[in-house]
């Protein structure tokens, strides 16, 4: 299973789609890091099958920058 996080962005509320739990650990990411009310850049693209979800590719926090792929 994917991990996922919702963003609100120019007005609008996106369902992003991060990587798997294990992925993220091991690349430094935890679940507290993503916590509600956190300030994140995400880079990714739309999908093409679900209106308003994103799959990320990258994921910055502060001064860290996570690769998701």
């Amino acid at each position: 299973p994917y991990g996922t996080t919702t963003l609100d962005a120019d007005g609008r509320t996106w369902t992003v789609v991060l990587a798997p739990p294990v992925r993220m650990d091991f690349r430094g990411l935890t679940e507290p890091m993503l916590k509600a009310g956190v300030a994140v850049s995400v880079e990714g693209f739309v999908s093409k099958r679900t209106s308003g979800e994103l799959r990320a590719e990258l994921i910055s926090l502060g001064k860290r920058t996570f690769d998701l792929r």
